[in-house]
């Protein structure tokens, strides 16, 4: 086992209101196998500030959301959409809508965004791209995203405009750009029953005042989801990008097996209410039988332990706190618990892993992909 593997802390990560020294952990910056094909973009410090994190690099962000610098996890998913700057070119088309110049910086630094100048003060005024090939690829009534940056010092306002599978007009309501810089904005919605190609972009807010955007920049359409991915920058149409894969061999994910450990932190993209309530995330899986996993029980979501297939442990139900923050996971098979922020859930029996490979952020073997941010140390709990 490499130097890297493992490392001892000090103090820091006891329980809460507990204290006292943590024992052997595990860096997931560093050790592990890593894949992930193609490059995609993080936040550096605020949702508005983005930087690129290369193919098979592990990706580590900081929201500006006080948790700090937390190992990224997504899963597998389609973009339909152009996603870097929105100009009057294919596949964009526009209708009464103004271009300014010269163009701004964008959430990236690339000075690429170009500011909008349009004054016609309908929703004839619209800026709508085809997603080629949807119609038949995107599956009937599937979940999608739509989303964009934004940046206006007046607040003016702008809506999302879709044509859906059955060609069904859906706008969105009334979006407010923050005036104090870039920001993501973002809407569920359906892609319908048909075999139109759905139709994405922005429109004018439909107010009595003139509009004077300052810019928008990285429009994007996710399938799969009513909560953005994050930004895969590109110039094509279409992209799929695959899930972050963080696999352990038996020796390097040792501690795993014998337990207590737990994860400082652990964030879940979007609110409860963007996910899928029919959907499960495994924290760290050796395969389907033997994992932990984020999953709904019917009325509440959960962090639950399985081995051999039965399971063993659920926590207390999961409050849902800012970017989607359950807090500290502990996992205790020799107590039969899993705790969230030092809350026991219901006691259950004593359970053990056989060591093998294991991976963190989805199932081992492919599947249930997590969406969202951990700690990337894993200690054991004081």
């Amino acid at each position: 086992m490499g130097r890297e593997a493992w490392r001892r802390f000090g103090s820091r990560g006891g329980r809460r209101g507990g204290g006292g020294p943590t024992d052997l952990g595990i860096d997931l910056r560093s050790v592990g196998t890593f894949t992930r094909s193609g490059a995609k973009m993080v936040a550096d410090g605020s949702p508005g500030a983005l930087v690129e994190v290369a193919s098979g690099t592990r990706a580590v962000e900081d929201r500006g959301d006080g948790l700090g610098d937390l190992l990224v996890f997504e899963d597998s998913y389609r973009q339909w959409a152009l996603r870097s700057k929105i100009e009057d070119t294919s596949p964009w088309t526009k209708t009464s809508w103004a271009f300014g110049t010269p163009a701004i910086a964008a959430p990236d630094g690339a000075v690429e965004a170009l500011p909008q100048n349009t004054t016609i003060t309908s929703t004839a005024c619209r800026l709508m791209q085809t997603l080629a090939g949807s119609g038949a690829a995107i599956p009937d009534s599937a979940r999608a995203c739509v989303s964009v940056y934004a940046r206006d010092a007046a607040a003016d306002i702008f809506r999302f405009r879709t044509l859906n599978k059955a060609g069904t007009q859906v706008d969105t309501p009334n979006q407010t750009p923050s005036a104090s810089g870039w920001q993501r904005h973002y809407v569920g919605v359906g892609v319908g029953v048909g075999s139109t190609n759905v139709q994405a972009g922005l429109l004018n807010g439909g107010a009595t005042l003139q509009r004077f955007w300052d810019a928008f920049w990285g429009f994007q359409f996710d399938v799969g989801d009513h909560f953005p991915h994050r930004l895969a920058r590109s110039t094509t149409a279409v992209v799929d990008v695959p899930a972050d894969d963080l696999t352990l061999d038996s020796a390097e994910g040792a501690m795993l097996f014998t337990g207590p450990w737990r994860i400082a932190k652990v964030s879940l993209d979007g609110a409860d209410t963007d996910r899928d309530a029919s959907s499960v995330a495994d924290l760290w899986s050796v395969d389907a039988n033997n994992r932990v996993s984020l999953e709904h029980d019917g009325a509440y979501w959960r962090v639950r332990a399985y081995q051999g297939g039965a399971l063993k442990a659920s926590s207390v139900p999961i409050a849902w706190n800012a970017y989607g923050s359950i807090g500290a996971v502990d996992v205790r098979p020799a107590d039969g618990v899993i705790a969230i922020e030092g809350v026991d859930g219901p006691a259950g029996p004593a359970w053990a892993w056989t060591s093998a490979t294991s991976r963190f952020g989805g199932r081992v073997g492919g599947g249930n992909g997590l969406r969202g941010r951990i700690d990337p140390v894993i200690r054991r709990p004081s």
